[in-house]
């Protein structure tokens, strides 16, 4: 499994190469993950009932921090690690603390912007990688979140 998750990694990285070299030109994230976040944010707003809105955001969380874990073993960078579980565990606390199903859809809006340049460092590459390894909606949470 380890193997196969450093093969990934590495195809990806050595995939998104070019998007380092081009970071000040990109706009984050594409259309196809945009619609699969909005189509997230639109199963969160109309689940049956805050419990339901929460289970399915908190799944996707812990396959985020499920992402942050298999980096840190490809990263030296501890602060880049430590950044995104901070702000991993913010989108959590607003995830754990909604009253609503959109109020939980509305901490996934919040997480960034659509169409804005973005610019990530080698650690958030790698960690963004990982995420889309096990996912596109891990992929996409820690590209807005680090844009």
């Amino acid at each position: 499994m380890r193997t196969t998750l450093m093969r990934a990694t590495l195809a990806a990285s050595l995939a998104l190469a070019p998007m380092q070299a081009m970071a000040s030109d990109m706009q984050c994230p594409n259309n196809e993950q945009r619609a699969a976040f909005q189509d997230f944010q639109d199963k969160l707003a109309r689940a049956g009932s805050p419990e339901q809105a929460k289970e399915l955001a908190l799944a996707k969380i812990e396959l985020s921090h499920k992402a942050i874990k298999k980096a840190s073993k490809l990263v030296s960078d501890g602060s880049a690690i430590a950044r995104a579980d901070a702000k991993l565990d913010t989108l959590e606390q607003g995830v754990l603390a909604a009253q609503t199903q959109q109020e939980v859809a509305a901490q996934f809006a919040n997480i960034g912007v659509f169409g804005t340049h973005c610019h990530y460092d080698t650690a958030e590459i790698v960690i963004i990688v990982v995420g889309f390894v096990l996912g596109i909606l891990p992929g996409v949470i820690f590209m807005l979140l680090f844009c």
